[in-house]
């Protein structure tokens, strides 16, 4: 999954539209795709599946839509020096997500 994620971002696709891709290959996999939560939570240290995590948070993509909690993962990332996660972390600053608006 880590590495279909990583193939994705390389074809700069979004990150709503690499859900959906994976989505699809759990099916082609005879997998539930709403049990990546489960799978994303039991593996935290990896900053790829907390990317992936944070982003079905941040789209309620396979659990009710939480900003917060995709921000508390996007955070986490950030503190690990993760673009993704710095990147996420100034597009909420940018637009006021679950922070004050940064001018």
């Amino acid at each position: 999954m880590c590495n279909l994620y990583n193939e994705e971002t390389l074809k700069c696709k979004n990150s709503e539209s690499i859900l959906e891709t994976l989505g699809q290959f759990l099916i082609e996999k005879k997998q539930n795709p709403f049990n990546i939560i489960d799978f994303c939570l039991d593996y935290q240290n990896n900053s790829t599946i907390q990317l992936v995590l944070a982003s079905c948070y941040r789209f309620g993509k396979w659990v009710e839509k939480d900003e917060h909690k995709a921000f508390n993962y996007y955070q986490k990332l950030a503190e690990m020096n993760n673009s993704h996660g710095i990147l996420f972390i100034s597009i909420c600053y940018t637009n006021g997500i679950r922070v004050e608006k940064d001018k």
